[in-house]
């Protein structure tokens, strides 16, 4: 949703730096799921369609393998029905990460 409004506004480069430098300083608690179990994986979802509206492909798949990998409410079959993932389905590696957490 918020990944959306900014591509539109021109914004995610600058969220992106912005949102990489207060997470590597450990600042960004809302996307630190030790912090906030229950909105820390929508956060990092969120994140995580920024990098495939900018073609971050290989950040997006790590964020997504890292959120298949906990337990939280996101699942494979949301990464699988929204189209905000259409870039990355062809991608090995989407493929392999939907096959290995589908069953």
């Amino acid at each position: 949703m918020w990944g959306k409004k900014l591509m539109q506004l021109g914004l995610c480069p600058y969220f992106l730096m912005w949102g990489k430098k207060l997470m590597q300083l450990g600042l960004c608690p809302y996307f630190l799921i030790s912090v906030d179990a229950l909105h820390g994986p929508a956060q990092r979802a969120a994140l995580a369609q920024i990098y495939v509206l900018v073609g971050e492909h290989e950040a997006a798949l790590d964020e997504i393998e890292y959120l298949l990998s906990i337990p939280s409410a996101i699942s494979v079959a949301e990464f699988q029905l929204d189209p905000t993932w259409d870039p990355l389905r062809q991608h090995p590696r989407y493929q392999r990460l939907v096959d290995e957490y589908s069953g």
